[in-house]
């Protein structure tokens, strides 16, 4: 969908890619499993390279599920993210940790959040953004006010996800 490198409506807010025509965007990113859930599919779920066996769970449970499936997998980007590839895992674990990547599947209309981010809804909660952000140069240009943007947004999804997992 999107290497990294590319602007897209999946590119979080302020990041700078090779084809954003001025410094940051300006917008949040689309929520694309939330569009496909308004379709009423079967089977919706996010995952994340950095957590392999959840995403090797969800692509088994997907192929033995009858009609539309979506997956939304993260995978970080080292060059299009400007980051050093040995970190790519600890890029990807440190998105679930500060809720930029939310794990969770939705099957015929139910919610649930799994691994890693079921586990921080029972924990002490979520770490700040700004640890995520500052170890990637596609941020580099990211304003004080769009850092305290993205946490509220961040902070604002996450309880939205915590109340569906509870209703």
């Amino acid at each position: 969908m999107n290497t990294g490198g590319q602007r897209s409506s999946s590119t979080p807010l302020g990041v700078t890619t090779t084809t954003t025509p001025v410094l940051g965007k300006g917008q949040h990113q689309k929520d694309m499993p939330a569009i496909m859930a308004s379709h009423h599919i079967p089977y919706i779920a996010t995952a994340s390279s950095s957590y392999p066996l959840d995403l090797f769970e969800k692509v088994k449970k997907a192929r033995d599920i009858t009609g539309t499936r979506f997956l939304y997998i993260s995978t970080p980007c080292p060059p299009g993210w400007l980051f050093p590839p040995k970190d790519t895992v600890k890029m990807g674990r440190l998105a679930l940790e500060t809720g930029m990547v939310v794990l969770y599947e939705i099957e015929n209309g139910v919610f649930r959040l799994t691994g890693a981010s079921e586990r921080l809804a029972s924990k002490d909660g979520l770490r700040p953004v700004r640890e995520y952000i500052e170890l990637q140069g596609r941020f580099r240009h990211i304003t004080e006010e769009q850092i305290d943007e993205l946490q509220r947004w961040v902070d604002s999804r996450w309880e939205e996800y915590l109340a569906k997992q509870n209703p």
